[in-house]
């Protein structure tokens, strides 16, 4: 939607789909009020198939209109296909916009796209339609030039805020995740269920660490399987965590903290060795690990090369190969 009208309509509502209509319709009849205006290249006969144009998609809003307002009263909702019309009806006003105005809508369309932050290479082609667009003489080719971008613009436009609100809930339900997660790891540390704690407090780390790294926004591929590759990173870092919980527990990865080391700790508070010797201290110091473990959900591939492996030492990389991250 044109930045001209994003204040005007930011006051309806969204979700209704007889605001949508009306805005669409807006848009088109600013084009129309614009040619009527300004518009004095076309002869007599482009005029008149313009002006045919014009009542057909007056006459195809008013239909939608009141088939959107019949929906509404039997409070069924309208389906995808019927938006979509709505913003294919708004996009006729490349064929009606004064051939003076096409470049410079079309910029503005650009650069309302790279300002809602659509990736780099989509917004370098749109420039490159453009500058095409600019720089024809064929005024068919350049209004059918605009129309391409407006199709991508009005795409952009609904996927941004696709990708918002999927993202804000992904990230609303990973911080309360992270800190629920924590909280329930609390809780069994003081009960003494040690084990099944590390698994909770692995799992706030992980959030944590997920939400710190959300997934830029990319196209529509990579992001509809957003949600498939956050639970991969959460489970790879409660993973991640446990194994390293074990190493340094184990004694295969030696750590001293004063005159105890994470063993001893293990001993007494996880194995039950000692238990009067477990104190507050050691098994939040545990919880903490786990978390920190967990934060860092890729170090699973870390800890993979000093696991046993049969005897073999990992192989150092040939020169000039870059370790993978």
């Amino acid at each position: 939607m044109s930045k001209r009208f994003r204040s005007a309509v930011g006051q309806l509502n969204p979700e209704s789909p007889q605001q949508l209509v009306s805005a669409a319709q807006m848009l088109f009849e600013d084009a129309v009020a614009r040619a009527a205006l300004l518009d004095t290249s076309r002869d007599e006969t482009s005029r008149q198939l313009v002006q045919t144009l014009i009542q057909t998609t007056q006459q195809d809003f008013r239909e939608l209109s009141k088939y959107v307002q019949e929906r509404e009263r039997a409070d069924e909702p309208i389906s995808r296909r019927d938006r979509d019309e709505a913003l294919a009806l708004a996009r006729r006003r490349a064929y009606v916009l004064p051939v003076e105005e096409l470049s410079v809508e079309a910029d503005a369309l650009v650069s309302e796209m790279r300002d809602l932050g659509v990736p780099v290479p989509v917004v370098a082609e749109l420039e490159k339609l453009a500058r095409r667009l600019s720089e024809e003489k064929n005024e068919p080719v350049k209004r059918a030039l605009l129309n391409r971008i407006l199709e991508d613009y009005d795409y952009w436009d609904w996927y941004v805020d696709w990708y918002s609100t999927n993202i804000s809930i992904a990230s609303i339900a990973l911080g309360i995740g992270a800190i629920a997660t924590l909280a329930i790891a609390l809780r069994l540390a003081f009960q003494g269920n040690h084990v099944i704690a590390v698994l909770f407090s692995a799992a706030s780390g992980a959030a944590v660490s997920i939400l710190g790294r959300l997934p830029p926004m990319t196209v529509y591929g990579d992001a509809a399987s957003l949600y498939m590759r956050m639970s991969t990173r959460l489970f790879s870092g409660i993973l991640a965590s446990c194994t390293g919980m074990w190493l340094f527990t184990s004694g295969a990865i030696q750590v001293n903290l004063g005159d105890k080391s994470l063993k001893a700790i293990a001993s007494t508070c996880i194995d039950g060795v000692r238990p009067e010797e477990c104190t507050p201290t050691s098994f939040l110091l545990l919880v903490t690990l786990a978390v920190l473990l967990g934060f860092s959900e890729r170090a699973f591939t870390s800890f993979e090369r000093v696991l046993p492996t049969g005897g073999e030492a990992p192989r150092k990389p040939p020169a000039g190969d870059v370790p993978s991250k």
